[in-house]
Formats: structure tokens, sequence, C-alpha cells
């Protein structure tokens, strides 16, 4: 049978096509055909609006199974206990990162802002959604994830500050600048185990802060006057402590909650919304102005590119376009245009396909005939050959490559067995062997009953050659 197709049209820029063009090849589409569009007859900005607003979509869509799960275990736990919701611990994000040993502070931010949200607005019965339109619900939830990559960034940037200053322990920077302003320096050094040298502890004011192998965190305290060199590493006095690092990752865990709240609730109450609001957007895209082809290439040019997909074969494509926001539409093909033609068969009539396409594929509309005809090929192999012999030799070399050559090699061999098959069947109804008539051997007397009426055989094939003729016609 002929496996029906849909037709795809895809809309990419010529910085994705060569990756893109590859992707949806090693995916299956066939007979792929470019486009060239000037971008002023379809809006680049409207393209990159509406990608833009298809990759919230997806991205909302994800939001809400994560927020309706945090919603159910925070509505458990209301039924479980009336808890004090200040030590109530619950799980914490992947971000942002936490580098210090105590976390509570952590969770138990976000345990009050969580708690907090369910209250004022799902717990709440007199709250009322704000209304929002498409365009307000893209602008909120593009600005929450501006805000919340930057606080993020921070976060790694708070990160590095705080590794820095964890060998040091907590210090008084002002403690510090004091001694600085009446002549009395303080100088940090890294030395690894093998280069520090004791006897500098004898001779200079130093004071080992810290040992974590293989290196030695010490600090070397100076007057003005003195100049003194060391074979170390010299590092600069961390401008904040520990405890004022971490303070600062508290505010930036807490924005960051905030703000995942806050698209989680679009996510649970606007998701609708938002998607009618997608739909229109595709509804403004023109698109008989994108399949409008133009003679001349310009800069920025939008490439169009339609291809053929099988319809039982759609859910792997659709799956990598929606995950890489493409914009595409999908239609049935018009039989006037150049189908590709992709057969799906049972086993057996899978094997003749090779010869029906040694002639002429059918084309898209018609009826796929290598069902009809296999049997029939097979069968007249057999009675053009008619040897027992041969057959034999045609099944046997056929099975012996069978297990030695390529896969893609496999289905023309199984064909072969078949045929040599065939030719075996009418080899011992016409009672040849290696083109030696068996009538004729006086000690296989006994085949005459069987074999005598090869003239019969030779009837009843032209009888189902007319037959076959008559399936042809009709």
């Amino acid at each position: 049978m002929i496996v029906p197709m849909l037709k795809y049209t895809f809309i990419a820029w010529h910085l994705e096509y060569d990756k893109f063009l590859n992707d949806i090849r090693n995916i299956g589409v066939l007979d792929i055909v470019e486009k060239i569009s000037d971008p002023g007859s379809l809006s680049k900005e409207k393209i990159d609006y509406f990608k833009n607003a298809k990759q919230v979509y997806d991205f909302l869509e994800k939001q809400k199974i994560s927020a309706l799960a945090e919603i159910k275990e925070t509505e458990e736990d209301l039924k479980r206990r009336n808890v004090d919701i200040e030590h109530k611990n619950l799980a914490l994000k992947k971000w942002p990162e936490i580098y210090i040993e105590d976390i509570e502070p952590f969770n138990k931010k976000l345990t009050i802002i969580r708690f907090q949200y369910y209250r004022d607005r799902y717990g709440n019965k007199d709250y009322k959604k704000p209304i929002l339109n498409g365009k307000e619900i893209l602008e909120k939830v593009l600005k929450y994830r501006d805000q919340k990559d930057a606080l993020i960034q921070h976060d790694l940037i708070l990160n590095k500050a705080l590794k820095a200053a964890l060998p040091w322990g907590e210090f008084s920077t002002q403690t510090i600048q004091k001694l600085k302003e009446n002549g009395v320096n303080i100088r940090l050094f890294i030395s690894s185990e093998k280069k520090f040298d004791k006897q500098w502890l004898e001779l200079y004011n130093i004071e080992i802060i810290n040992t974590i192998s293989p290196y030695i965190y010490f600090a070397l305290v100076t007057t003005d006057d003195e100049n003194i060199e060391l074979d170390a590493e010299e590092i600069s006095i961390p401008e904040e402590t520990i405890s004022e690092v971490e303070q600062k990752k508290l505010e930036r865990f807490e924005e960051i909650t905030r703000i995942e709240q806050e698209l989680n609730f679009i996510a649970i109450n606007y998701l609708d919304e938002f998607q009618n609001y997608l739909f229109g957007l595709e509804e403004e895209i023109d698109f008989s102005k994108v399949l409008t082809n133009t003679e001349n290439a310009v800069e920025d040019q939008v490439r169009i590119i339609e291809g053929y997909v099988p319809k039982n074969e759609t859910k792997q494509l659709n799956e990598y376009l929606k995950q890489n926001t493409v914009a595409y539409f999908i239609e049935k093909p018009n039989p006037k245009d150049r189908i590709p033609i992709k057969q799906k068969n049972n086993k057996f009539a899978r094997l003749f396909e090779p010869i029906g396409e040694l002639f002429s594929l059918p084309s898209y509309t018609e009826m796929d005939l290598t069902p009809y005809f296999a049997p029939f090929f097979m069968m007249f192999f057999g009675f053009c050959l008619g040897d027992v012999g041969y057959g034999l030799l045609i099944l046997a070399g056929a099975t012996f490559y069978k297990r030695k050559t390529k896969p893609n090699v496999k289905s023309v061999l199984s064909l072969a067995q078949f045929l040599g098959l065939g030719t075996i069947v009418f080899g011992t109804l016409t009672g040849t062997l290696f083109g030696i008539n068996l009538l004729n051997v006086e000690s296989l007397e006994i085949l005459e009953i069987s074999c005598s009426t090869a003239n019969r055989y030779l009837i009843w094939h032209l009888q189902l050659g007319c037959f076959r003729f008559y399936l042809g016609w009709h």
C-alpha cells in the first residue's frame, strides 16, 4: 500500500539552515524543497515574535507541571498538621547552588515564601487573578526570566567570592582598615606545603590561618617600614567576609524563589489564554506570502522549506520542532504536487518491491499492486525455470550467503529463496532435474503418474495468466 503523507512547511533563518536541514533529514523528512522569501513580504519581526512566544508557551507548559506538583505537596502538608512553617523544611531548588554547610536558612526562607503564596493566592477564595492579555503575559514571563537569569549570574559571582573567603574564616574588614591607618599591614599568602619554610615562623610575624592540603594559608603582619618578600603567592584581602557573602546569597535566593512563584502562578492561571494568543499570532502570518517564490536572493533571507512526512511517523518530528521552537505548517498534499512514494507491505510482498521499482512506482493516488503481483511473479518464475536442480541451487546459495552478507542485502537473498522454492515446486510438477526429463529414466518410472500431466499445468498456467491480466486491467 502507499503510505499517506503530510506536507510540512518550515520557516528557518539562514543561520540555522544547515543544522536544521540535517536534523529533519535524519528524522525522515522526504523530498525536501527550499523556497526563498523576501523578509519584506513576511516581517522578520513578526516571525521572531512568534518564535519567541512559542518558546514561552513551551516553557509555561513545563512550568505548570512542576507548579501543580508543588501546590499538591503544600496542600498535603497543610492537611497533615498544624505546623510551624518557620521550621518546616522543603526540598531546595537546584538554583542557586548552595556552597555553605548550613542550608537551614535557605530551607526556612523557601518554606515561608511557598506557604505565603499559597495562603494569599491559591488558598484565598476572595483573591481574583488580574486580567492579562496575551502580550502582557508574554512580557511578564520574559521580564521574570530575565530577572531570574541575572540573579543566578550574580549568585555565581557570590559563589566565587565565598569560595575565596572560606579558607580565611571570619574577619573584620573594618579592623584591618584601622590597623592599616595606624601603620600596621596585614598581608595574606598561599603556599604549598612543600615550599612553606618553617623558619618564616621564627623570622617574621606570621600566623597560619588554615591548612587545606596541599596548601597553607597564612597572614604576615608588617609595619610600613618593613619590606618583606616571601616565596609564596600573595593575594588580596577579600572585600567581604563569609557571613556577608552568605547573607547576600540568601537575599538572592529569596528573590529567585519569589520570581519562581510568580512564574508558577502565570503557568497555572494563564496558559489557556496564552495558547489562544499564540493561535492568533499564527493566523496573522499570511501563509500565501510565506510560500511566494522570489527570483532574487536578498540579505537575511528567510528559508522556507517544504517536505513530506509519512502520516504515521510525525511524532518524532513534531517533538523536535517543539523543542527547537521552529515555526511550521501542516497540510494535506495536493494530488498535483510531486509527492514522494513510500510503500508499506507485509513481509512477503515487501521482498518484491525492488522488482516493481525497476519499472515504475505507482503515483500517490494510485493503488500499490506489489501485494498482487508478488505471488504471480514467484509462480511464473518457477514455471519458466521449472527445474528442481536449479531451484535447489538457488535456494541453497541464497541461504548460505544470507548468513554472511550485510543486512541491506538480506532482503534480496530472501527473495531469491522464495524464487528458488517456486522453481523447485514447478520443477517437481514437470519432472525436470538439471535439464534431465525424469520421465525418461527407467528407474524413476514411478514419477510418471505425477509428472505425465505436465500439459495440464501448462493449460492451468495459461488460465492463471489470463486471470492475472484481468486483475491488472481492473
